[in-house]
């Protein structure tokens, strides 16, 4: 070896360098996530909702017996009380009824608002879809307000 050639010498450890880690994506995943969780979680909760309401705004006199069988099972109830307990009962369970019969025609005028005030701002082809959306809201809210009627059977 000549003087003028320099031995470089190589260290021992050539790994090649790490790359950061990109938390960034593990973040944006992490957030992804997250929100179909929240979507899915609150899909479930409405479907669950509406099945809960419509089981609820059954007839009066088999929601008022189911209510008072509970009672009865829960506070061992004598004859006389369970009687007294279902006809309680049965007035206030109407008294729910008319209660959510008006709560739907104000909640009719609330959807229909809204149908006016987002058409106004879509587009014709937005419009279109918004229409199909809306009819089948209507169509779910027209479902529970016949269940909710003094004479459904």
């Amino acid at each position: 070896m000549s003087d003028g050639e320099e031995i470089k010498e190589s260290p021992v450890n050539n790994a090649p360098p790490t790359r950061k880690r990109r938390r960034w994506k593990s973040a944006l995943l992490g957030l992804v996530i997250l929100f179909c969780g929240i979507v899915i979680g609150a899909g479930i909760t409405l479907h669950a909702g509406s099945l809960l309401l419509l089981h609820a705004a059954g007839p009066k006199v088999e929601i008022a017996q189911r209510v008072t069988r509970h009672l009865d099972r829960d506070l061992d109830l004598t004859d006389e009380q369970r009687s007294q307990v279902a006809k309680i009962v049965a007035r206030r369970i109407s008294a729910f009824q008319h209660i959510l019969i008006d709560a739907h025609a104000r909640a009719k005028e609330e959807y229909e608002l809204l149908h006016d005030e987002v058409a106004a701002i879509l587009t014709g082809e937005q419009k279109i879809s918004w229409e199909k959306h809306y009819k089948k809201m209507q169509e779910a809210s027209t479902r529970i307000h016949k269940r909710l009627l003094p004479d459904h059977r």
